[in-house]
């Protein structure tokens, strides 16, 4: 069965700006997050939790009806090219997948990072050769790099703010793990996928 996350579309404590603008059917809501907590993390949290247990695979996201206009979210975060699963190298943004006994390595930022999803327990995240551990709530054991509800933020030293966010988005155990890699494109306000990178780059 198919382990939904506590806050599964959440990037530290950040939900979706239902104010950003759409672009012919696809919504840019979903795929633009801002840096704000309310009651739509709990909604979705409670609302996707049975929905996420009926999911086969890391291309059909499930919805949550519960939440009205949010009801498609994980899909939007992802945007409309197929999630790529087992990828030859960590994408800039977006989603992926990787298959349990797998693991994937490239960079983010000029940093050297391992992703490895073990055939039983969760993922394991290794940045510049040390495996990525919780220390607090804002802390990890590796230098700039901050932990959240579902992933861990990437930070360097010229770049120690609005960081690059490396979420699990779900996970099947024995099966796959989905991620996201979300990026700021301002202050505070962040895209999940790169056709959303796309649009905000050009306004």
């Amino acid at each position: 069965m198919l382990q939904p996350l506590r806050t599964n579309v959440v990037r530290h404590n950040v939900e979706v700006d239902s104010s950003m603008p759409t672009q012919g059917t696809k919504s840019r809501v979903a795929g633009t997050i801002a840096r704000r907590a309310g009651a739509f993390v709990i909604a979705f949290t409670a609302a996707s939790a049975c929905a996420l247990a009926q999911s086969p695979d890391p291309n059909q996201l499930p919805t949550a009806p519960a939440l009205g206009r949010y009801t498609d979210t994980l899909s939007k975060i992802c945007g409309s090219n197929r999630v790529d699963v087992n990828p030859s190298k960590i994408p800039f943004i977006g989603c992926f997948a990787l298959k349990a006994g797998t693991s994937l390595s490239g960079d983010v930022d000029g940093r050297a990072v391992t992703i490895r999803v073990p055939l039983q327990g969760e993922e394991i995240i290794e940045v510049d050769d040390n495996a990525v551990r919780r220390t607090s709530s804002s802390t990890t054991n590796v230098e700039g790099v901050k932990p959240g509800a579902s992933g861990f933020s990437i930070c360097t030293k010229d770049k120690p703010k609005d960081c690059p966010v490396l979420s699990a988005l779900m996970r099947k155990p024995g099966s796959f793990v989905s991620f996201d890699i979300s990026r700021a494109f301002k202050p505070r306000s962040y895209v999940t996928n790169q056709e959303n990178w796309d649009y905000e780059s050009k306004r």
